[in-house]
């Protein structure tokens, strides 16, 4: 699999639809590969959009999905003077997902 020339990172605040109408530009501006990443709620949002875009290409684009588990840190910061601040370490779902045109 060939590095993406573009990618993108899905948040849920941007719809959907958005999301498939930028992708479909761009693969139909020649581009061969795209990349979309994605965390937590978002992960719906970006399975649709690439499951979309390979539907609406009837075949041409293939999806290449790889999902992981990240670490993040919640620096909490204390509302009363002479508390410490309190990190918090948490695991959270991730999806990158590679759209490639397929090689016939």
């Amino acid at each position: 699999m060939q590095l993406p020339h573009y990618l993108s990172c899905i948040l849920r605040k941007t719809n959907v639809s958005a999301y498939v109408t930028r992708c479909e530009k761009l693969l139909n501006s020649q581009k061969d590969a795209i990349a979309l990443h994605a965390i937590g709620h978002a992960i719906n949002h970006a399975l649709t959009v690439a499951l979309t875009i390979e539907e609406r290409l009837c075949g041409s684009v293939k999806a290449h999905i790889v999902t992981s588990t990240i670490e993040v840190t919640d620096d909490l910061v204390p509302l009363l003077d002479g508390l410490e601040l309190e990190s918090k370490k948490r695991s959270i779902s991730a999806v990158h997902i590679c759209l490639q045109r397929a090689s016939f």
